[in-house]
């Protein structure tokens, strides 16, 4: 029972060094969290649906990622519910990685 061996299993990229043998990484771990990041992307951008102003508007032949850039300038606002769910995520995965990591 060596607490400093890592799993060389096929299905597990690397595992926690433990006694149960726990994958860091589990697949349907990683796609559901993949599916919320793109949910909260996808709802970030919709936010800023409202016209832009004559006096921010880009140039007419502006591409759409541009214009999106503009209307996040504009507003930014708009956004701090998807910004604050984002940030909670990333800081509770960040802990989770170097709890994982350090084994504690």
């Amino acid at each position: 029972m060596s607490r400093t061996r890592l799993s060389r299993h096929p299905s597990h990229a690397l595992t926690r060094p433990n006694d149960f043998d726990v994958p860091l990484m589990d697949h349907l771990s990683f796609v559901t969290g993949l599916v919320v990041g793109m949910l909260v992307i996808q709802v970030f951008f919709h936010r800023f649906h409202e016209p832009l102003p004559a006096d921010r508007t880009p140039a007419a032949s502006a591409p759409p990622v541009k214009v999106m850039s503009y209307a996040i300038q504009a507003k930014p606002r708009l956004a701090w519910r998807e910004i604050a769910v984002m940030t909670v995520l990333f800081v509770w995965s960040a802990y989770l990685l170097v709890h994982g990591l350090l084994g504690t």
